[in-house]
């Protein structure tokens, strides 16, 4: 199969780095999502892209073990992540122990990339949620000599790109993941579309989404000063994100959006938690922590003392976690959008495409005048 006509692709690029003859480049869709793109005049049809390709071939999921509500008893290190700290506690752990993690961070001076992680100051680029796809392209040759000298890894990212990190390590003993509870992925292009053209991006030195549990875009410099911000009530591209307005097509026919994990552990925000002990919790982050594998037992027993855990079960999980369901919906108004965004800007786009959200944005708006 021609994976360049692959309907599905998540974008992993796995195929790009197996491919012998170097012949698969990259070119980008009409919202920005990457694709490979074979050159058939080097190619000789060895047929390794398809073979490693997940989408493809698929990777057995794990039927999820345990679910606990969890967060960093550590307040500091705690409320500088987005949610309740776990992923850094288990990132943390594995840099502690002589080994790698790999996961998203921002890279200037405006993309978002898998970086390679080996001490904790490093980690501090990987905290905060990312609502925008990281690539993953450059990760994958330094998985590779990381295997080679029997580095312990931890691989942290969307469930599509931990099915590729699988992939890639082909069984690799000393490769821990973590999936993320993914709603959907936008494009870094159509993120940058949705920003004021003044912004001058040699200045931005990271990127936020949210602080805990409040959502509100903000462009910092190196001193972590702000250069632009914006509340949740006047962002479109966060209300495009929640909405499932433009994401990438393979994210609405999601194969990983269920309860069963292709992560040894999955990780995202604890939304409607019942616990009487976390509820005063919840405005600090609280994350749903699942144990699917054996491996994932292990990992969360290395960091019970340092962590508030509590058992839960799957219906209350499941209740207010959409993407443990099923895949987002790609409605009318996705094909809106998709259509007036070549002729258009972002923001006249959005508005169109979400005439409801647009209305009542525009009545608050008159409110607080």
């Amino acid at each position: 199969m021609n994976i360049s006509s692959l309907k599905t692709c998540a974008g992993c690029l796995v195929c790009k780095e197996i491919c012998p003859k170097k012949c698969i480049s990259t070119i980008q869709d009409e919202l920005g999502h990457i694709q490979p793109m074979i050159n058939s005049d080097d190619c000789i049809d060895c047929g390794l892209c398809a073979k490693i390709c997940p989408e493809i071939s698929p990777i057995e999921l794990s039927t999820t073990k345990t679910i606990y509500a969890s967060y960093d008893k550590n307040e500091e290190a705690r409320v500088k992540s987005s949610s309740g700290g776990l992923a850094t506690m288990f990132a943390k752990e594995i840099i502690n122990n002589g080994g790698v993690v790999y996961g998203c961070a921002f890279e200037p001076p405006f993309t978002f990339k898998h970086i390679r992680c080996d001490d904790s100051e490093s980690l501090e680029r990987l905290r905060g949620s990312k609502y925008v796809q990281s690539n993953t392209d450059e990760c994958w040759k330094a998985m590779r000599s990381d295997i080679k000298d029997g580095k312990k890894i931890l691989f942290i990212g969307t469930p599509c790109q931990v099915a590729a990190a699988r992939r890639i390590s082909k069984n690799y003993d000393d490769l821990y993941t973590i999936d993320l509870i993914c709603h959907g992925v936008p494009s870094v292009s159509i993120l940058k579309r949705s920003l004021p053209q003044t912004i001058e991006y040699k200045k931005i030195a990271n990127i936020t989404f949210r602080n805990s549990n409040r959502y509100q875009l903000q462009l910092l410099n190196k001193e972590q000063q702000i250069i632009y911000t914006r509340p949740l009530h006047k962002d479109w591209y966060l209300k495009g994100f929640f909405t499932a307005l433009f994401y990438r097509e393979s994210c609405y026919s999601c194969k990983y959006a269920q309860i069963n994990r292709i992560g040894d552990i999955t990780l995202g925000d604890f939304w409607g938690i019942e616990c009487e002990e976390a509820a005063t919790e919840t405005e600090k982050g609280i994350s749903a922590v699942l144990i699917n594998t054996a491996k994932g037992e292990t990992f969360i027993k290395s960091i019970k003392d340092k962590a508030f855990i509590k058992q839960r079960d799957v219906a209350e999980v499941k209740k207010e976690n959409k993407p443990l369901n099923h895949p987002s919906k790609k409605g009318f108004r996705t094909i809106i959008f998709k259509k007036l965004i070549r002729h258009t800007s972002f923001n006249t786009a959005t508005k169109i495409s979400l005439p409801l959200i647009a209305l009542k944005s525009f009545i608050t708006g008159i409110i607080k005048k």
